[in-house]
């Protein structure tokens, strides 16, 4: 495993993106807004806000990843393609697990989380909850 001190795995380390929520183009070069929308249970005017986008492009079938976001967002797939394994290729269950408070991440909403720039840390707990980095996998 080839991890930096900052908790950055590469797509070697952890696999590769699958984006099984959706949320990225199938290129994964571009944001798919109306999905991760529909997927969250998010509103427009939400996500215009958690993503620095004008309300009007939430609409949008796919744009252009705001700069802004581009880290938080791979660290996002990241960490919800290694929850959906955790949650046995259970889709309902990975975006319940995303959208609610959650003990592990003492009370905050996985998605918060990452949005607020600790991908990385809840990365490297999924990783090792899944076996995918050594540590206790409990």
């Amino acid at each position: 495993m080839r991890a930096s001190s900052a908790n950055r795995y590469s797509a070697e380390d952890l696999g590769s993106i699958k984006n099984h929520l959706g949320f990225l183009s199938s290129d994964l070069a571009r944001l798919r807004p109306r999905r991760f929308m529909e997927t969250t249970g998010l509103n427009p005017t939400s996500l215009s806000r958690i993503f620095g986008i004008q309300r009007t492009t939430a609409y949008r079938d796919e744009i252009p990843i705001p700069k802004e976001i581009k880290q938080s967002l791979i660290e996002l797939v990241i960490a919800t393609d290694i929850a959906y394994g955790l949650m046995g290729k259970d889709l309902a269950q990975t975006v319940r697990w995303l959208m609610s408070p959650n003990t592990m991440t003492f009370g905050d909403v996985p998605f918060d989380v990452i949005m607020r720039g600790n991908g990385k840390e809840l990365i490297a707990w999924l990783a090792s909850r899944a076996g995918l980095t050594p540590g206790a996998a409990f």
